[in-house]
């Protein structure tokens, strides 16, 4: 059986913040980049915002479409598990990824463990600056000479 947004949001039955509570479960309990997780989280489109977002596991609403989303898929997949974040190599970056700041982050204004959506500008990758998360206030991706990405996991 594999995860689809849209198995997601029916289980959900349309409660207001369902894309978001998708996002973050997602988040939370994804395996990795090749997972429906995390394909699924991607699907949303929601973009966390650092400062109106932080404390989600304050918010009743998301907190119970979470406890609707674990009953439906652990019947079905067993117990979610937390997986380890990965360096990530440059190349397999693509627009719409989700990406966590990591340890030597790169830009001080994103909080280390904070999800970042990938997105392109004038033909550069990059995540949006979490002080004015316009498309102005871009910071472009960069590879170390390693090739993996600085300052970032999955």
């Amino acid at each position: 059986m594999a995860l689809t947004l849209q198995n997601m949001r029916d289980a959900l039955k349309d409660q207001c913040k369902s894309d978001e509570a998708i996002f973050w479960f997602g988040l939370f309990w994804n395996s990795g980049p090749h997972s429906d997780l995390y394909r699924v989280m991607c699907e949303t489109n929601f973009e966390p915002q650092l400062y109106t977002q932080k404390q989600i596991e304050n918010d009743p609403e998301i907190m119970y479409c979470h406890v609707v989303l674990r009953g439906q898929y652990e019947k079905a997949f067993g117990p979610l598990r937390e997986y380890p974040l990965r360096p990530i190599l440059f190349f397999s970056v693509k627009e719409n990824d989700v990406l966590i700041c990591g340890p030597g982050r790169q830009f001080p204004c994103i909080e280390a463990d904070w999800p970042c959506r990938v997105h392109k500008r004038h033909g550069d990758l990059g995540v949006p600056c979490a002080e004015n998360p316009t498309t102005r206030s871009f910071h472009p991706l960069k590879a170390g000479k390693d090739g993996y990405l600085i300052g970032f996991r999955r």
